[in-house]
């Protein structure tokens, strides 16, 4: 079972058979967030209030008047919650605000895109790449140290034991991890960060791992793992995936 670390819950409005369902399942598995589901047979009303989440995914298509006014209510009552319309940019929302709006089909790089962009992060996030590829962290380091709303603050280590070292002094929001490094191993470094407690989300960033490899890790704890050159470990990618973890506070907390 994945570690439960963030506050937040989801909830999910739609049709039982929308692909919706599936596909935010899918996004947030690495982040140990619960998420829920419900469609118009539900009261939805006593459904918020049970299990009090903070993003709510809605159909507006499937919404009843009632369930409408019970949302606009709801959200009065506690304006830190996130609305998403999915499915369907066919209907007015009624004056519920959409933070974000994602019509049709899931699509994973429109979707990370959008969500991420619509997080309230702190104006400033501290990241350590751990690689022994000089490269890499150059390239994350570049692609991140531009970035605005919110700006990053990016460091790099070229093994593990270095690594360990950083965070410690560096107390990162995020780190980076390479799986395969000399002097320590990112499963080494990893299983040290949670042997110490260390409070910080763990991207472990690997070129190729064994199914044994992943088990080990999943034994340690639930990193997200990227597989470098797959399509979520471009920086676009990389990017949106620090987001949604400091957001969720998955891991840690603000040292």
């Amino acid at each position: 079972m994945s570690e439960n670390f963030s506050h937040h819950k989801v909830l999910v409005f739609d049709r039982q058979n929308s692909p919706w369902h599936g596909f935010l399942d899918e996004y947030f598995e690495d982040t140990g967030v619960t998420v829920y589901h419900a469609d118009e047979t539900s009261d939805i009303g006593r459904f918020m209030e049970r299990i009090q989440h903070t993003l709510l995914f809605v159909n507006p298509q499937i919404l009843a008047k009632a369930s409408t006014l019970k949302l606009k209510a709801h959200r009065l009552k506690d304006p830190s919650m996130l609305i998403y319309q999915i499915g369907s940019t066919c209907r007015d929302s009624e004056g519920l605000n959409f933070n974000a709006i994602f019509g049709g089909e899931p699509d994973m790089a429109v979707f990370q895109k959008g969500f991420s962009e619509s997080l309230p992060l702190p104006e400033r996030l501290k990241v350590l790449v751990v690689d022994d590829e000089a490269e890499i962290g150059e390239m994350i380091k570049d692609y991140l140290s531009v970035r605005k709303n919110p700006s990053f603050e990016v460091e790099y280590a070229a093994n593990g034991e270095e690594g360990l070292k950083k965070i410690e002094a560096f107390k990162p929001d995020a780190v980076v991890l390479d799986v395969k490094m000399p002097v320590k191993d990112g499963r080494e470094v990893y299983r040290e960060i949670k042997e110490r407690k260390i409070q910080t989300a763990v991207i472990m960033f690997f070129d190729a791992i064994s199914g044994y490899e992943v088990s080990e890790l999943h034994e340690i704890g639930r990193p997200v793992i990227l597989e470098k050159g797959s399509r979520q470990s471009e920086m676009p990618g990389i990017l949106a995936t620090i987001k949604k973890l400091v957001f969720l506070n998955v891991g840690h907390v603000r040292w």
